[in-house]
């Protein structure tokens, strides 16, 4: 290959799918958490019988790992990748887009490094076994519910300015759908033969 060649740019698929797996299998996930986290509140048993329940699903190994711990190692691991291409430039131009990205960047690293360790105390030494009694014991722990309040606030501002971003992408798209439906076609006439 000549040094002249150029060679496709990979980063917009790469980046295109750095968003999707945030949006899709993690933010799928994260929902999911909530849902059976919140049987909690309805009591011990419950929420027992969730955690149970979520042990028998069919072929949970590979649903884990296709669906849950690949993505998030991707959408962890390439957005540390950026993180650290990245450059701020806050102190220069002090507008409410490069909070943002400065934002997201930062939480987002503290919701990975969240992640892993929660993946770690309540999946791998656990054998994915968390009762209601264990997480009220650990929760009792003042640093480790520290923790946890400080994971869940990053995890949740980390994806807030992707799916701002996404509600208004999507808005645009719609616009333009919109005036486009709305502006009639007109059908090119055939020119006229020129008169003799």
């Amino acid at each position: 290959m000549s040094a002249t060649a150029t060679r496709p740019d990979s980063s917009y698929f790469l980046r295109k799918l750095h968003s999707l797996s945030g949006v899709i299998p993690v933010g799928a996930f994260l929902a999911e958490h909530f849902w059976s986290n919140s049987t909690a509140l309805v009591g011990a048993r419950q929420y027992d019988e969730t955690s149970q329940t979520l042990q028998t699903i069919p072929f949970r190994i590979f649903v884990e790992w296709a669906f849950i711990f690949l993505p998030i190692l991707y959408h962890g691991g390439y957005g540390v990748w950026i993180w650290l291409r990245g450059q701020s430039n806050v102190s220069h131009y002090p507008w409410v887009k490069n909070w943002l990205f400065t934002l997201q960047r930062y939480t987002g690293l503290i919701a990975f490094a969240y992640i892993g360790w929660h993946l770690y105390t309540e999946r791998w030494l656990t054998h994915g076994r968390s009762t209601y009694a264990t997480v009220a014991k650990d929760l009792a722990n003042p640093w480790y519910l520290a923790f946890f309040v400080v994971g869940l606030l990053a995890g949740l501002l980390s994806s807030l300015p992707s799916l701002f971003r996404l509600r208004m992408e999507n808005a645009r798209l719609k616009r333009e759908l919109r005036v486009a439906r709305d502006v009639p076609v007109v059908p090119m006439e055939p020119p006229m033969p020129p008169l003799i």
